[in-house]
């Protein structure tokens, strides 16, 4: 049996802020990976869309590439066209953004220009490409109303206290900080600190008094001082927890989990310089904090009590594992084994140009893998999707 206090122990110190209880509705959770995981949850959420769960979720908690598909969902929701509970213009408002933005280089440009350019903040042009492609100058403010639609968690990391830095239209938060209460920042500025990968793009700092941040008094816990509250210091989510659950975890009975995180592989001869001994080691270190929070999530959803439900899904899964018995019959081609899609598993961890095919197949995969997990272990009773959404390109190489 999972012990959930001891996974609520693990996934969060302190989530004062949310009403005391599991509340009997469903959040999601989007990992991080630069384009890689964007293109991966458009997928992901476009079959949760067809099946009619998208409309059902109440909090999105996303780090890192998933921010940005989830910043897209954020700014288009109450525009969309919902009948039925599903958006009947998904593709125009959420996905054709997206892949516009994923044929655009972002990081390589933004680390050039603000290394060598007087003046100019690496960060600063990350969130003007973020604007120009997907947010258009949307702020917080703009995004649907907590009292009648989702909630949606861009999470950071932050520098100073080593915490998981929550932002949201209600609020920006960190429980040792405090909380600063309808935040003007922009979705483009949130979707950037949550994105900043360290080192290149870390660390995304916003001075409080510009932007008109004021921390509400007595809502921190040990670190509520001016040093601490006058400018915040914030990396990608992904440092503090990739798979994006501390932000939905402890307080929703449901809980489905998008894992499009870097594969991970074996190397029979490691570097032995001092760069790259370090990125090995931090690898396997963020591996295993991954793969830590994944084994509670798992013990969770199997414990006889339903500690909790729902289910996970990952770039990284063999299909074999993941059918249903016995195996749907989709009237499309299904990869075999996890060698035909590890190329997609370890596509690089960039904000740079994606190419077609790629952009179609990590799609492809994405609602593939998220309707088999959904098939096995939250419905078996959905009905089988017609197609893939790009039914001429194949998942597998």
């Amino acid at each position: 049996m999972a012990d959930d206090s001891l996974i609520s122990r693990l996934v969060t110190p302190d989530l004062a802020m949310d009403p005391p209880g599991v509340r009997e509705e469903m959040a999601l959770c989007l990992s991080g990976g630069g384009y890689r995981s964007m293109l991966f949850q458009a997928g992901a959420l476009w079959r949760l869309n067809e099946a009619g769960i998208l409309s059902g979720i109440k909090r999105f908690s996303s780090v890192s590439g998933g921010s940005i598909a989830a910043g897209a969902l954020a700014v288009a929701w109450d525009g969309m066209a919902w009948r039925g509970g599903v958006a009947q213009d998904f593709y125009p408002k959420v996905v054709d953004p997206l892949r516009k933005l994923a044929y655009t280089t972002l990081d390589r440009k933004a680390v050039l220009e603000g290394a060598l350019l007087p003046g100019v903040d690496s960060s600063d042009l990350i969130v003007k490409g973020y604007d120009e492609a997907l947010f258009h100058r949307k702020t917080l403010q703009d995004l649907p109303d907590w009292s009648s639609g989702p909630e949606f968690i861009f999470c950071a990391t932050s520098v100073q206290s080593g915490s998981l830095f929550r932002m949201g239209r209600n609020y920006l938060w960190d429980y040792r900080i405090g909380r600063f209460d309808a935040p003007r920042l922009s979705v483009a500025q949130a979707v950037a600190a949550s994105s900043a990968f360290p080192p290149v793009l870390s660390p995304f700092r916003i001075d409080c008094r510009a932007s008109g941040l004021q921390v509400v008094e007595g809502t921190g816990q040990d670190l509520e001082t001016g040093a601490f509250t006058e400018f915040l210091y914030l990396t990608d989510g992904g440092v503090y927890d990739n798979l994006g659950i501390e932000g939905a975890w402890k307080r929703f009975r449901t809980v489905f989990v998008s894992d499009a995180e870097l594969g991970f592989e074996a190397e029979s001869e490691p570097s032995e310089n001092i760069l790259g001994h370090l990125r090995r080691v931090a690898a396997i270190s963020g591996r295993q904090s991954v793969a830590l929070r994944k084994r509670f999530l798992i013990s969770a959803y199997e414990s006889p009590d339903k500690a909790r439900l729902g289910c996970y899904w990952c770039n990284r899964g063999d299909v074999a594992k993941y059918q249903p018995r016995p195996a749907p019959a989709y009237p499309f081609p299904v990869p075999a084994t996890e060698a035909d899609t590890r190329d997609l598993a370890t596509y690089p961890t960039r904000l740079a140009r994606v190419e077609t095919d790629y952009q179609e197949r990590l799609i492809n995969w994405g609602y593939l893998i998220c309707d088999l997990s959904l098939r096995k272990h939250f419905d078996p009773s959905l009905a089988l999707p017609a197609q893939l959404p790009f039914p001429h390109r194949r998942i597998s190489p």
